[in-house]
Order: C-alpha cells, then structure tokens, then sequence
C-alpha cells in the first residue's frame, strides 16, 4: 500500500497519473534490488495501473503476494 496507495496518491497532483505511475514503479524496482529492476519495475507500473483503473490496495496486496510466493 506504499507505493500504490501513498505515494501514487500524492504524485499525482504533481506529475499527473501516467507520470505518478512510472515514478512510483520505477521506485518499487529500485527498492527491491538491482538483480531485477527491470522486471519488478514493470510488475509494479502494472499494479499502478490497475490501481488508476480502479482496483482496491487489497486486491493488489493479494497479487503482490501470489507474486512473492510463486518466486
């Protein structure tokens, strides 16, 4: 809920959604370790955009973790 609920909420008022969005991913990559910025960047502009869309921090919690647990 830290990336897609905190801070894409408050970088929107100043990069607008797209922005906030690859921002906010490219962020969760980073933190996560340089061995797969790449693709965790990609998993989390994907969890941006089903959140800009409409999905609940729960369901994207729940995705995260089928994620976590399948690796």
């Amino acid at each position: 809920s830290l990336f897609r609920g905190r801070l894409l909420t408050r970088l929107i008022a100043h990069l607008g959604p797209r922005g906030a969005n690859v921002v906010q991913a490219l962020l969760f990559g980073a933190l996560h370790g340089p061995y797969a910025f790449a693709v965790l960047a990609a998993f989390g502009w994907g969890l941006g955009r089903a959140r800009l869309a409409g999905a609940g921090l729960g369901a994207l919690v729940a995705v995260h973790a089928a994620h976590n647990a399948l690796i």
